[in-house]
């Protein structure tokens, strides 16, 4: 692998733009494009981009038990964030309220209101005239 083809795999596990990748590899801008496809079609070259963005995932992933020490020392740290660090540590555990969802409301009119009134009397009244 020659330092262009280097340079080129960087600039795409950056910036994932095979015409700018070749650019800031050194290809002139008017070929960059052809150099760019040309490149990425290279077996070798792709397994080098995914390896190396397999690589920056990996380094960048914060562990579960990390993720709970940074949440707790917060929460203790500073008041304004403790509610809502101990309910992130909470749903880490499983431990949490039910999720609350938004329920459409649909308006009745007067005669609505009034025509489910007299039916729930109506009923009101035969369960009353069955006792």
């Amino acid at each position: 692998m020659n330092l262009r083809e280097q340079k080129f795999i960087a600039a795409m596990t950056r910036c994932g733009n095979q015409t700018q990748a070749a650019i800031e590899a050194g290809y002139s801008p008017k070929s960059a494009r052809h150099q760019g496809m040309r490149l990425a079609t290279k077996a070798y070259i792709r397994e080098a981009i995914e390896k190396a963005k397999a690589d920056i995932l990996a380094s960048s992933q914060i562990t579960r038990e990390a993720k709970r020490k940074r949440l707790w020392e917060a929460a203790n740290s500073d008041p304004k964030l403790t509610a809502a660090n101990i309910a992130e540590l909470n749903r880490m555990d499983g431990d949490h309220a039910a999720e609350k969802h938004e329920v459409a409301v649909f308006p009745l009119t007067d005669a609505q209101l009034v025509e489910d009134a007299k039916v729930a009397l109506a009923v009101l009244e035969a369960e009353a005239a069955k006792q």
